[in-house]
């Protein structure tokens, strides 16, 4: 993929989603030549709890633009986005949907997001006041809940993160992977059992990896 420098992001990329939008209702017959209020079905641009598919206007679903890669990079209409910001704008808006898919909220309009593997990326693992912390790709950053790591058999290392949020229900979370350098930070802390277990040895206590999970 080619790299998407500031310039082509800011001007286009809300510009593309809005011409992707009319093409859109035009092949629908959704556009007609009577101005009608279409106010009351506005989705909400800043929606609390989880939304479905189902509630959402054709007209504001936009599909094919985005895509996310196991290594939390996003790419827009196939181009690398290589500037921070507006990654990191892409990331906060991403919610859940009541189907178990993504979307990023862009005012009334749901952008669907292609994910490769996890809709988070734990960026950064460091220890602050007797418990390990996270820094995810959204530039936010939580406690690790050691109990709920859990580990791909190819030895890909996943935690669940914002519990309740961004669009989760009330005590569900999202799979939010590891990389290669916070797997290299957290390592300090990873140990076996006397069962042949590997796990998180951490304020004399210890933590086994969980088996693999697959709840978004």
């Amino acid at each position: 993929m080619k790299g998407c420098n500031i310039h082509k992001v800011s001007l286009d990329v809300d510009a593309a989603m809005q011409k992707t939008s009319l093409m859109q209702h035009k092949r629908d017959g959704l556009m007609t030549e009577k101005k009608e209020d279409k106010t009351s079905d506005l989705p909400s641009f800043d929606p609390q709890g989880t939304e479905s598919l189902k509630e959402i206007p054709a007209r504001f679903l936009l599909g094919g633009l985005l895509r996310l890669s196991a290594e939390g990079r996003w790419s827009f209409q196939g181009e690398w986005i290589e500037h921070t910001g507006v990654c990191q704008f892409l990331q906060r808006q991403m919610r859940r949907t009541a189907e178990g898919t993504y979307w990023v909220i862009n005012g009334p309009q749901r952008v669907t997001v292609e994910i490769e593997d996890a809709p988070y990326l734990i960026r950064e693992v460091y220890e602050q006041d007797d418990v390990l912390w996270g820094r995810l790709s959204d530039g936010s950053r939580e406690i690790l809940r050691l109990e709920c790591l859990y580990a791909s058999e190819d030895a890909v290392l996943y935690a669940e993160v914002k519990v309740g949020e961004a669009g989760a229900s009330e005590g569900e979370g999202h799979r939010a992977r590891f990389s290669r350098e916070a797997i290299g930070q957290i390592s300090a802390w990873l140990e076996e059992d006397s069962g042949g277990r590997l796990g998180v040895g951490y304020r004399e206590r210890f933590y086994p990896l969980l088996r693999e999970k697959r709840s978004g």
